[in-house]
């Protein structure tokens, strides 16, 4: 080999090379910005200098300046809801809007609403191991946790 061909690889090398950095700074600023809520990542990845992405700290910075200047590249943001994921009664309208069988098990969250207090967020509950478990409880929470047991049946937990 000659030392043209040397030259050529290691340039080559340090293209590819380079590239793969890009592709990494491009991924993590793309993760930190989804953690800041923009609706898409990817469109701020080339707002962001290779300075910028050099740390955390200026990374951050970088975004929450782009997030100022284009609100509209930001997610709407998420309602409030219950750890189960149901979105939070805020209104009487919104119970109204509920299933009869849900309206009655949440009707602490409504009666709260309408105190004018905070509605505190459902318990946590262990997830279910055993149609044995979902037997054991009583018949209105049995209906409530229905899903439970039908995952549990799909999974040959029976």
């Amino acid at each position: 080999m000659s030392e043209v061909d040397y030259r050529e690889r290691a340039e080559r090398a340090s293209r590819e090379l380079d590239e793969v950095r890009a592709a990494a700074r491009n991924e993590h600023i793309a993760k930190v910005a989804e953690r800041m809520g923009f609706r898409d990542p990817e469109d701020v990845i080339g707002r962001v200098s290779a300075d910028d992405a050099l740390t955390d700290f200026f990374l951050e910075e970088a975004l929450r300046g782009i997030a100022a200047s284009s609100p509209h590249l930001m997610a709407p943001p998420v309602p409030p809801s219950t750890p189960d994921g149901k979105p939070l009664i805020q209104s009487v309208e919104d119970w109204e809007k509920l299933p009869d069988a849900e309206q009655m098990e949440r009707m602490g969250e409504v009666e709260a609403v309408m105190r004018g207090e905070a509605v505190p967020p459902a318990p946590l509950k262990a997830p279910l191991r055993s149609l044995d478990e979902w037997e054991a409880l009583p018949r209105a929470e049995r209906m409530a946790r229905m899903d439970e047991a039908d995952q549990l049946i799909l999974e040959g937990e029976i």
